[in-house]
């Protein structure tokens, strides 16, 4: 009974990381500093420290950037 107790707990403490991802949706406004009109057309790179992985997304015409999980990747 107290093997089945501890193995229930063990088992609990690990269900939580199931629920976390390594997909996150990144976004971000550029804008000019002096007068805050966005920056369209802008390439924004964004590197990941631990692998050095690139990706580099367009601002639209709202200066907003959106980098998707599914953006193609650049490695170094």
């Amino acid at each position: 009974m107290r093997r089945s107790c501890v193995l229930l707990f063990l088992l609990g403490l690990a269900l939580p990381g199931f629920g976390q991802s390594n997909y996150a949706v990144l976004t971000g406004t550029v804008n000019r500093f002096v007068s805050i009109s966005p920056l369209r057309g802008l390439v924004v790179e964004l590197t990941a420290a631990s692998t050095g992985a690139i990706r580099r997304v367009v601002t639209n015409q709202q200066g907003l950037f959106e980098a998707q999980p599914s953006c193609p990747m650049i490695t170094n």
